[in-house]
Parts: structure tokens; sequence; C-alpha cells
């Protein structure tokens, strides 16, 4: 195969699985700092706290002294704590205390924040339970929704059209299940083939394919004709749903904030594609 001209396809690549790092609103890190300030001038030396999403490396920390990191329960880091021991004039470096002061000093604030996700958790389940009983929704409710979803989609990313195909049992085809700005007729034609459907497969890998022409649309199967396509997985946290396809009438690109933000848009397709799921398993129950 002759190589790809780079201009042409652009395969934004999310980010290797990381540990867990757990951002910390402003208020809480302010508490931190303020607590680090008035047991540095209680110690006689500088005890910072440098947050998970800081990106400073461990070892850079560690040059300066003794490194404590807060762990979570789930093996996650809210972020670290330093005592610096190199400087001149350090009256508490000897002392053998200091580093088991520090680890009971990170379980503590641990724990705290760990009560804030606790919390935050459990709001976020009565929010759920709250929710009516999904057998007694409607189907056009949902698909209502869910072209609501795709139109606003299609405005926000200034595409002409957009529309979402979802993977049948045995992952061999793709069913058109919503669209707008394409032919209502779309829905009557049969289910894509997965095999070959190369920007599919490459969005289901989880990767966002950005085609800025129709030079290659045919080489990556491009659905439907247009200057310009984006293709994002559809998914939830436990399975692969399909893909979502934005449609440009003009060759242009997108950046990665409108990557991002098509991410977004098709997680939201993701859920209502669920919540679907779960009006039709309730109505087989009754």
């Amino acid at each position: 195969m002759k190589s790809l001209p780079a201009e042409q396809l652009k395969i934004y690549r999310e980010p290797a699985a990381e540990v867990f790092r757990r951002s910390l609103d402003a208020e809480t890190l302010g508490r931190i700092e303020r607590l680090c300030a008035s047991l540095s001038a209680a110690l006689g030396q500088p005890l910072t706290f440098t947050p998970a999403d800081n990106g400073e490396a461990a070892s850079d920390q560690a040059e300066r002294g003794w490194v404590v990191p807060l762990v979570t329960q789930a093996g996650g880091t809210f972020g670290t704590l330093t005592f610096e021991t190199l400087r001149a004039g350090n009256s508490a470096a000897g002392r053998k205390d200091v580093p088991e002061f520090l680890e009971r000093l990170a379980e503590l604030i641990t724990a705290q924040l760990e009560v804030y996700d606790t919390l935050r958790q459990r709001e976020a389940e009565r929010a759920a339970l709250a929710v009516p009983e999904p057998a007694r929704g409607r189907i056009e409710d949902v698909d209502r929704r869910l072209r609501a979803v795709l139109g606003g989609a299609a405005d926000s990313l200034k595409c002409h059209a957009c529309a979402a195909y979802v993977l049948d049992e045995e992952t061999t085809e793709l069913n058109l299940v919503a669209a707008v700005g394409l032919p209502d007729a779309r829905l009557l034609e049969p289910p894509r083939p997965l095999e070959g459907a190369l920007g599919d497969l490459e969005a289901l890998t989880g990767h966002a394919v950005v085609l800025e022409d129709d030079a290659l649309h045919g080489l990556w199967r491009v659905p439907e004709p247009c200057g310009a396509a984006l293709c994002v997985p559809v998914a939830t946290d436990t399975s692969i749903l399909g893909t979502l396809w934005f449609y440009a009438r003009e060759p242009r690109s997108f950046t990665m904030t409108e990557c991002n933000l098509a991410e977004i848009i098709a997680g939201r397709v993701a859920l209502e594609l669920a919540y679907h799921r779960l009006i039709l398993a309730g109505r087989s129950r009754q």
C-alpha cells in the first residue's frame, strides 16, 4: 500500500491509560496549602503539596527531600507531600520521627479527600434513583432526544450532517440508528459491513479519525459523500456500541478541541442508546 499523505488524514490517539489522578478544586487545594504553610513554620523547613495533575515528576521532588504520596484506597493518587531537607540549617532533617509524621499527615489528608469523593458518588447515585423507571419511557422520546443531540452536535462542529451507527450483536455490521442532515431513506438502506470499513475500525479502537478532504474517503470507507469527515467511537464504560460520523460539505480541518467535543457528544449518544435498551428490556419483562 502506498504511504498516505499526512495532510489528508489525522488520527487523534487517546493517551495511554494512567493511574487515576484526582484533580482538586481551588478551595480544597487552598486549605491543604495553608496547612502545609503552618506546618512549615512549626517545623522550620518548607513542607509543600504538589497536586497529581501538576505534572512535576516524583524524581524531581525526591531530589529536594522526603516525598510522601497521597494514595487512595483504589490505588490512585491525589498528589504528594514534599519536606525539603537539603537546605542549610535544617534542624528537622535528622529527626527520625519526621518521615512517620509525614505519612500520618498524608493519610489524614487522603481520608478527608476520599470522604468528599464518597459523598459526591452517593449524591450521584441518589440522583440516578430519582430518574423515572426506564420501562415507562417511550421509544419515540428516545428517538426525539437522540436526533436533538445530533442536530446540536452538527451545529456545534459546523457540519451539515451527523449520523450514529450501531454494531449488531455479531459485531459484523453497522446499522444507521439516527441521523440529521441526511435523507430519511438512508434508514431503509442495508447495514454497512464492518469488514473493510477502516474509518470505523480505527475509531472503534478508541481514536478520533479526521479526513480533511475527500482524497482518501474511498479507502477509509466514509459512509456519505462529503468534503470532510470526522469519526469518533460511541461507547460506554463497559462496551463499544458503534461510531458517530460528522460530515462537512467542504474540505476543512478539525481541531483537537473539536474532536474532544465530538467524543463528549458520542458519550451522550451512548447514554441515550443504553436508555433505549433499558426501555426495550422493560417491555420484554412486562
